[in-house]
Order: structure tokens, then sequence, then C-alpha cells
């Protein structure tokens, strides 16, 4: 049951990276299961040697056996995938000749109580330079289909992740954030034009103006680029930066809380549930609200 914690980390390690890179920062989030993780070490990989990695946590229940899964995803992009059974040793070669691992055997069944896996994942001095920042998302199944395992893992590079966030380095394309305005960011003037868009999920619309220029301006390393998304809106709308800057805070308080409510479409009913605290941010920041909100494209009629 713990083993969708193995995959997570392995598959998480794997894709982030940027020469000259000598380990990937380790954080992760119990996002809800029968077994509650406890503790995920260490708290960094270091690259071109062998780590052993191991998840603890409790078990209210015996488990006989099961099925592990876990995805990663870059923002919305998805990078790897990995699944197997609970159990039996399974060894995962990982993608652009990044290294391997071996998910080490599980004795079952696992009594009730205290539990842990490990296992021990060989990473390549040099990774893909592509990839510096992904979040993993894990389960772990037992045979009678209760949810046992929930994890999400985030790697970044180590020395960016002891940043600050506007602190991403000098030689950045852009600073990533900016000190947010006060509120009422959003004159009357903008006010009107966000509200003459129009609400939905239509092109041309303010939800979809928005959700375009996150796509655009993602970034792999920083999230979504406060400077590029700032351009993007102020061009479509023609409203001030001031403004739009209000509706990045949204945007990233989706990317950084979201990616996987979001993974189907951005306009989901279960998207648009996660990202409404950042919407209220958005809100507070701009000085009103907009009548121009988005709406659930789940039925199969919606424009996308």
């Amino acid at each position: 049951m713990m083993k969708g914690v193995a995959a997570a980390t392995l598959f998480t390690a794997v894709n982030a990276a940027e020469a000259p890179l000598t380990s990937l920062k380790l954080t992760w989030n119990d996002c809800g299961g029968a077994a509650k993780i406890s503790s995920v070490t260490p708290n960094s990989i270091p690259l071109g040697v062998s780590t052993r990695i191991t998840g603890k946590g409790t078990t209210p229940v015996a488990v006989t056996g099961g099925n592990f899964a876990a995805t990663v995803k870059a923002g919305w992009i998805p990078l790897a995938s990995c699944s197997g059974p609970i159990g039996p040793v399974k060894t995962c070669t990982l993608p652009l000749g990044a290294g391997s691992l071996t998910l080490n055997q599980v004795d079952l069944p696992i009594q009730p109580g205290p539990a842990a896996i490990s296992l021990t994942v060989s990473l390549a001095a040099s990774l893909p330079a592509q990839l510096a920042s992904t979040t993993t998302h894990a389960t772990a199944t037992s045979t009678s289909g209760q949810k046992m395992v929930c994890l999400d893992i985030f790697l970044k590079d180590a020395l960016d992740a002891m940043a600050t966030p506007w602190q991403v380095g000098a030689d950045s394309a852009a600073t990533r954030r900016r000190p947010s305005p006060a509120a009422g960011g959003c004159s009357a003037a903008d006010q009107a034009k966000i509200n003459a868009r129009g609400g939905g999920d239509a092109e041309g619309h303010f939800p979809k103006d928005t959700e375009e220029c996150s796509r655009k301006c993602l970034s792999f390393f920083y999230g979504i680029e406060v400077k590029c998304f700032d351009k993007c809106l102020v061009e479509k709308l023609q409203i001030s930066s001031g403004c739009a800057h209000c509706y990045w805070e949204a945007a990233e308080y989706g990317f950084e809380n979201c990616k996987f409510a979001c993974m189907d479409s951005w306009c989901s009913s279960g998207c648009l549930k996660c990202t409404a605290p950042g919407g209220s941010k958005a809100d507070a920041c701009a000085g009103f609200h907009s009548t121009s909100q988005p709406v659930s494209c789940d039925e199969d009629n919606a424009v996308v």
C-alpha cells in the first residue's frame, strides 16, 4: 500500500533537472487515503549516485494486495506514468536516459499499524535540462478497491527551492513575482472592459482570455511568468498592468494548487471549484467582482 509513495518519488525525481544541478529538493503532501503518510525521506536527492528513499506511514487495516499508480506533470503537461501490483519487485527505466530505480519487494500481508517501503533510485549526473520542476500524483488501492494512499510530491532544483518566489535567479528571463497592487487595482475603465468581454468558456470571453495567457506564460521552471501574463492580458483587453496582475494572482493560485483538478479541462466543475479561492484573491485585489465569470463546461455540448 505504501508503494505509491515509492513510485511517486521515483518519477518526480527523474523528470526535473537542469545542468549543472547536483541535487533535487523533495517536498510532499498527503492528499487523503486510509493510510496516513508520516514521512518521506530524504528531503533531497543527489544526482549521479544511488539513493535509498523510504516512505513511512500507518495503515488502519491489513493489506493483502492491490495496485499502485503514479502520474507526473510539469504544469499541465504529462511527463511519465507507472503502475503495477503491490508486492513484487518492479524496476522502472526512466525516460531520456535519466536512469532507473527498483521498487523493493513488499512482504504481504501488511498488518495494521506502522508500515514502510523503500526503493533505490539511480539518477544520471546530468539529467535532461528541459524539466526542472514537477508534481507527481500517486495512489495505491487495495484488492478490495479501497484507496489506501494518495500523495502529491513536488520536486525542484534544490537551490531554487531555497529562494523566495521573487528571487529565482538574476539571470532568469523575468522576475516571477512582483508586489500585488493594493485593493482597487482595476480602475472603472478596466472594470468596464473586463465586464464587456463576457463570461462562460468561449473564445474571446474573459475567462478564456485568462486561460490562454496562463498557458502562453507557463514555465516549467517557475510556474506562470508574471511579466508575460500581465503583458498578455493587457494586450488582449487594453487594461492597466496593475489590474492584469490581479488576475495573475488567480492564475498562479490555480497552477500551485489545482494541477490535477484541472487536468482534464480548465473549465470543468472540479477545476472551477478548486480555483475559486484564487478568484476571490483576484476580486480582492481588483476591487470588484466581475460579471464575466467562468461556467462549468462539463456538458458534452460545451465550448472548450
